[in-house]
């Protein structure tokens, strides 16, 4: 594989992104910085999934919590 290859990051399938050959007019990228958009991704991705989950842990919370009258 030529070192000066480049390579584009498809995300249109977000359960299944993947590094593709770039094509003219694509922002292209070495596979190293293709690999690490795709690490960079899925952490973005996992990261919200924490939020989220936090989020309604939270909410579930509340709604357990005895109403207190002020």
């Amino acid at each position: 594989m030529p070192s000066n290859a480049k390579y584009d990051v498809d995300w249109t399938d977000e359960d299944n992104p993947r590094i593709i050959h770039a094509q003219p007019g694509d922002d292209a990228m070495t596979l190293t910085e293709a690999q690490q958009a795709l690490r960079d991704g899925l952490d973005e991705v996992e990261a919200a999934r924490q939020s989220t989950e936090q989020g309604l842990e939270n909410m579930f919370r509340r709604l357990d919590s005895p109403v207190t009258e002020k």
